[in-house]
């Protein structure tokens, strides 16, 4: 029906003319401001919501009714302090056949907030077009151009040795006055050259090109305090400018968005009986960059300021590049593409269920979430993306995770 009755209640009032308890989880905060009826329920549905432990409020003729969805206000509330419509309205529909599970999910389809299609603009058409000529899954790992906004011949970014230098020096002045915070960080730098992610390059490569195909990143420490174990990660500054006073931000293109809004995704966890969530591990670096534009990825680094400085160059996808999101998250999709005919309910988790490295999987039946769970690792394996952290809401789902 395409309308249910006016807005409820008929007119605004202040909240604070009713003494409510304090700590009550009410299911609509709003309740005091007119809105359209949001859902339905039958006769038969409501004894199913309500839960023990109504309140009676004092001092008013309203209540606090308990339900699933939380503390409902019913009642009347002064008339005399607000505006009144003199409007009473009641509907009461009864139905056999409709179960509250099928009415609640109906109930979010309604609320779900409509998927809103912009177009993309010429940077973002691009980048996507550079994405689909140049991706390659060779031997079960990804492999991506930079997607530049000219042809690689001709970028010519000026030297950015000198002010990357800079910056290490004072980097170093910080480490000598935070050993902590140095060993962190040479344990960071070291992981990343072992797991083969990063290759010391000799400097002499370089000579020659420093103001044309090489460029270096300046990089930093960010304090994670939420980390049990290592407390610092480390960020690759893309925006260095260098003597031209250009960076290689600037000559990069930006990617569109390729994953859904967090709200419609963090919306599954009110509309079904399993969850099941898990991260990527080291989503970027699990990403090869193409040889030739490694060049562009070039960190100074020494174990102390006793060495010469050394250059690591940088083999994978770089966080904090201005197109590095856009391109990890899009061979996600690339892979549940590929893959969908094999994996159909992985693949569909990857496509929509997907907030950067976070995979959220749901479903109201535990044979399929154990489904769903199996697929997953084995369509991200593919792809050489790793799974862990995992979280689910049945210990049969966190039984069945891999060592």
């Amino acid at each position: 029906m395409p309308e249910i009755t006016n807005n409820l209640p008929t007119s605004y009032f202040d909240k604070n003319e009713i003494s409510l308890p304090k700590n009550v989880n009410l299911s609509n905060p709003e309740f005091n401001i007119p809105d359209m009826i949001s859902i339905l329920l039958g006769a038969d549905v409501l004894g199913e919501i309500l839960e023990p432990g109504s309140l009676i409020i004092p001092n008013s003729r309203a209540k606090l009714l308990n339900t699933k969805f939380g503390y409902v206000v019913i009642g009347n509330v002064n008339q005399d302090l607000h505006k009144s419509a003199n409007l009473a309205t009641a509907l009461i529909v009864t139905s056999n056949e409709v179960k509250l599970t099928k009415l609640i999910n109906k109930f979010w389809e309604v609320e779900r907030v409509l998927e809103i299609s912009s177009e993309r603009s010429s940077e973002q058409q691009l980048c996507e077009e550079t994405f689909r000529n140049s991706v390659k899954n060779i031997d079960n790992r990804f492999q991506v151009d930079l997607p530049l906004k000219q042809n690689l011949s001709d970028v010519c970014l000026g030297n950015s040795s000198k002010a990357a230098s800079i910056r290490f020096f004072n980097l170093e002045k910080r480490f000598k006055r935070d050993l902590k915070l140095f060993l962190q960080y040479k344990e960071f730098i070291d992981e990343y050259v072992t797991s083969g992610d990063a290759k010391m390059i000799d400097l002499k490569e370089y000579e020659g090109k420093m103001d044309t195909t090489a460029y270096f990143l300046a990089h930093r420490p960010v304090i994670r305090n939420d980390k049990r174990t290592t407390q610092i990660g480390v960020v690759f500054d893309g925006g260095l400018k260098t003597s031209k006073n250009i960076s290689l931000n600037d000559v990069l293109l930006n990617g569109p968005v390729v994953q859904n809004e967090l709200f419609d995704i963090l919306i599954l966890f009110r509309s079904y009986k399993y969850i099941l969530i898990t991260d990527i591990r080291q989503m970027y670096r699990s990403v090869m960059l193409h040889h030739n534009f490694k060049s562009f990825q070039n960190i100074l680094w020494r174990d102390n300021p006793e060495e010469e400085l050394k250059c690591l160059q940088l083999q994978t996808v770089t966080w904090d590049l201005k197109p590095s999101a856009y391109l990890a998250t899009r061979c996600l999709i690339e892979l549940a593409d590929k893959y969908k005919d094999k994996y159909p309910l992985a693949a569909a988790a990857l496509e929509n269920n997907t907030y950067i490295d976070d995979i959220l999987c749901v479903a109201n039946d535990i044979e399929e979430t154990l489904s769903l769970q199996n697929e997953l690792i084995s369509l991200l394996t593919l792809g050489h993306f790793q799974l862990h952290k995992w979280i689910a809401n049945s210990s049969e789902l966190l039984r069945n995770i891999p060592p």
